[in-house]
């Protein structure tokens, strides 16, 4: 708790005396504050993170209200979330565009039937064009980023973590698993 005496002093940087200024209080207006960086602006669904770039797909992103809403999060806090983590997967096996299919859910659907299935809670994206160095060669993989400690309402996510990364490969419509690229705890389906 801050005194009278710190708000006064201004050698002293509180977040108290941060909020009285109105230049800076003005940036964090209707922003709720997420710890997921690197991500994309709130407003931007299309751009390029350290040299991946990262799209949302129509369905994803038409999803994503909803999904915030029925979560009970704030939608830019899923958003946030879903960029950083398949950004941070997508550069650990060196793709450099990331497809995203879903921010947090809880089922599976095979692109070649359509039919879906429950599963562990996890997000979806679809990465390509390969980096240099990287451990993926040419092609389409679809990665699930499965999370674990995920709690109720406007903090669910405040404490998630990655149990781990089921990448498979996308070959003439079937999906090839890569467990040379798949890390940590995950379903196999």
């Amino acid at each position: 708790m801050h005194t009278h005496e710190d708000l006064r002093d201004s050698t002293k940087t509180t977040w108290s005396s941060q909020c009285l200024n109105p230049s800076y209080r003005s940036r964090f207006i209707h922003q709720p504050v997420t710890p997921y960086k690197p991500c994309l602006k709130p407003d931007t669904y299309e751009d390029t993170i350290n040299g991946i770039k990262i799209i949302w797909g129509p369905t994803a992103r038409s999803r994503l209200p909803r999904d915030a809403d029925n979560l009970g999060v704030a939608e830019v806090t899923l958003k946030a979330l879903t960029e950083n983590l398949l950004y941070k997967s997508a550069r650990r096996i060196g793709c450099g565009q990331v497809n995203i299919l879903g921010a947090p859910h809880e089922f599976t659907t095979n692109s070649s039937t359509g039919d879906s299935k429950k599963d562990q809670d996890h997000i979806s994206g679809q990465f390509s064009a390969a980096l240099q160095g990287g451990l993926a060669r040419k092609g389409r993989y679809k990665v699930h980023v499965y999370l674990a400690n995920i709690g109720v309402g406007a903090t669910a996510y405040d404490n998630v973590t990655v149990t781990g990364e089921r990448v498979a490969q996308k070959n003439k419509g079937a999906d090839t698993p890569r467990s040379d690229l798949s890390t940590g705890d995950y379903p196999h389906l």
